[in-house]
C-alpha cells in the first residue's frame, strides 16, 4: 500500500526501495529481524512502564478505596511472567508476534473492562488513546500490522455499544467520530514510520555497501602506494648504481694494481730466499751474490713499499665495506618494521649514497641533539635520498655548489632542513611538486615518483613536509617528524 502525497512529504521512493527489498537477497529478512530486535530492547522498557503505571493505579484505587484492584494486579503478573519469557530463544525470536498477540487480546477483553467500570464514563477510556501512542512509539510491526491493531481498538470502541445501552446515541457518535479521527491519525503515523524505518534500512544498506567498495579500493589504493614506494626505491638504486660502480671502481683500481706490485716484490724476495739456501754450502761465494741482489732490487725499499701497499689495500677493501655498509643501511632489508631511531642517521645513510665521494658538491651538516623517534628507518631514508638526489640534481656539476643540512628539535617535533643553492623552482609549477608522475627531469632522469612518495611516508608518520625556494637561489626542504 502506497499514499502519494505521504511519500511525497517524507521522500520515499517507492519504485527504488520496493525494488531494493525485492532484488537485494536476504534485505527483507534482515530488516525484519532488525524490527524484531528493536521490539525485543523496546518491548522490555514498555513493560516496566506498564509495571509502574499500574501499580501507581492499583495504590491510587486502595487509598481512595474504589475496591481491590485486580485489573492492575492481573496486568503486574503478566508483566513479570512476560519478563521471565524473555530469557527464552523461542519467545526472543517471536516478540514481533507476541507482542500483536497481546495488543489484539488487550483490545478486545478491554471493552468489558470499560463496561465494569462505568462505561464511557469510565476516567480508564482515554487507555484506548494512550495506547495507540504506545504502539507507535514502542513497537516496529509493518503497515499491516498497525491497520489490524488499530482496526481491533476501533471496533472494541464501538462493541460498547452492545454490551452497554444505557448512554445517548449522540454521545456515542459522537465519541466513535473522536475515537475514528485518533485512529486515523494513528494509521497516518503508523504509515510514516514503517517507510521511514524501511528507507532508513535501505540509506544504512547501501552507505555499508559503499564502506565496504571504499575500504577495498583504499586498500587497493595501499597496494598500489606500496608498490609506486617500491617501484621509486628501485628507481633511485637505479640511480645510485653509476656512483657506486664508480665508488667502487677506483678502490678496486688500485687494489689490483698494487696486487701486481706485491706480486712482483714476493718474487724477488723469493729469489733471495733463494739465494740464502744456496749461501748454506758455500757461505763465502754466495755472499757477493746476496749483497748485489739486495742492491739491484732495493731491497730495503722494498720492504717499505710492501708494508704501504698492503695498507693500500686495506684501505680500499675499507672503503669496499663501508659502500656496502651504507647500501645495506639505506634498503634496512632487516628494519622493516616501526623502531626508535635517530632520524640523522638516516639522513647521515642517505648521504653517503647520493652524493659521490669525488663530487665537487660541499657538504656541511650541523646536527645537533636529537631525540629518538618511533618510525620506519627504511620508508626515511627513502625520503631523505630523493630529497639530497634533487638537491644534487639541481646543481650544475661543472661549478659544483653546497648543499647545508640542519637540524633542529622544535615544539616537539624533529626538523630536518636540507637546502641546495642550485636553480631553485619556477612559481609555475610549485603546486605541482608533490603530485605523482610530475618531474621536470628529461626522459629516463627521473619517475616524478621522489617528492610524491616523500610526501605520503611523511604524513604516514603524522608529519609533515614544505618547501622554500627562490629561483636561481636554491630551494630548502623542511621534514618536520612528532616526537
Amino acid at each position: 500500500m502506497n499514499i502519494s502525497f505521504i511519500d511525497n512529504l517524507i521522500h520515499y521512493n517507492v519504485q527504488e526501495i520496493d525494488a531494493f527489498y525485492t532484488e537485494t537477497h536476504g534485505a527483507l529478512e534482515e530488516f525484519i529481524a532488525q524490527q524484531n530486535r528493536l521490539n525485543l530492547r523496546n518491548a522490555i522498557i514498555f513493560i516496566w512502564i506498564v509495571i509502574i503505571s499500574q501499580l501507581v493505579v492499583g495504590i491510587g484505587r486502595l487509598a481512595g478505596d474504589w475496591g481491590f484492584p485486580y485489573y492492575n494486579t492481573v496486568l503486574i503478573g503478566l508483566c513479570f511472567l512476560l519478563l521471565w519469557l524473555v530469557r527464552f530463544p523461542f519467545f526472543i525470536k517471536n516478540i514481533t508476534r507476541v507482542a500483536l498477540a497481546l495488543f489484539g487480546s488487550w483490545a478486545v477483553t478491554f471493552p468489558f473492562f470499560i463496561i465494569r467500570l462505568g462505561g464511557y464514563n469510565a476516567p480508564t477510556y482515554p487507555i484506548y488513546w494512550l495506547m495507540i501512542v504506545y504502539i507507535l512509539v514502542f513497537f516496529y510491526f509493518s503497515f499491516e500490522h498497525y491497520l489490524l491493531l488499530f482496526g481491533i481498538i476501533f471496533l472494541s470502541n464501538a462493541s460498547i455499544f452492545f454490551l452497554h445501552t444505557d448512554f445517548s446515541m449522540d454521545e456515542f457518535l459522537y465519541r466513535q467520530v473522536v475515537m475514528l479521527l485518533f485512529i486515523s491519525v494513528g494509521i497516518a503515523g503508523s504509515y510514516i514510520n514503517v517507510h521511514l524505518r524501511k528507507k532508513d534500512f535501505y540509506n544504512q544498506f547501501i552507505l555499508k555497501r559503499q564502506k565496504q567498495q571504499l575500504e577495498i579500493a583504499y586498500k587497493q589504493l595501499e597496494e598500489k602506494e606500496l608498490q609506486l614506494i617500491q617501484s621509486e626505491k628501485m628507481a633511485s638504486l637505479g640511480k645510485m648504481t653509476a656512483g657506486l660502480a664508480h665508488e667502487i671502481n677506483n678502490p678496486l683500481g688500485f687494489i689490483h694494481g698494487n696486487l701486481q706490485t706485491i706480486d712482483e716484490y714476493l718474487n724477488d724476495i723469493k729469489k733471495l730466499l733463494g739465494l740464502y739456501e744456496r749461501s748454506d754450502g758455500h757461505p763465502h761465494d754466495i755472499v757477493k751474490e746476496i749483497a748485489e741482489f739486495k742492491k739491484n732490487i732495493q731491497y730495503d725499499f722494498l720492504l717499505d713499499d710492501l708494508h704501504k701497499t698492503v695498507e693500500s689495500c686495506e684501505r680500499g677493501a675499507s672503503r669496499i665495506a663501508a659502500i656496502v655498509n651504507n647500501l645495506k643501511s639505506f634498503s634496512r632489508l632487516d628494519e622493516a618494521e616501526r623502531k626508535k631511531i635517530n632520524v640523522f642517521d638516516c639522513v647521515s645513510s642517505a648521504l653517503k649514497l647520493a652524493v659521490r665521494q669525488d663530487s665537487k658538491i660541499n657538504i656541511t651538516c650541523d646536527s645537533t641533539q636529537l631525540p629518538e623517534i618511533d618510525c620506519y628507518p627504511s620508508q626515511l631514508n627513502q625520503v631523505f635520498f630523493a630529497l639530497i638526489q634533487n638537491a644534487v640534481d639541481a646543481i650544475d656539476p661543472s661549478r659544483g655548489g653546497q648543499i647545508i643540512i640542519k637540524s633542529s628539535v622544535v615544539s616537539n617535533h624533529v626538523i630536518i632542513e636540507i637546502s641546495d643553492n642550485g636553480c631553485g623552482i619556477p612559481d609555475g609549477i610549485r603546486e605541482k611538486i608533490f603530485d605523482p608522475f610530475f618531474t621536470t627531469k628529461s626522459i629516463g632522469k627521473g619517475t616524478g615518483l621522489g617528492l610524491s612518495m616523500a610526501y605520503g611516508i611523511i604524513q604516514r608518520h603524522q608529519g609533515h613536509i614544505r618547501f622554500e625556494s627562490k629561483p636561481g637561489k636554491g630551494t630548502s626542504f623542511f621534514v618536520e617528524l612528532p616526537v
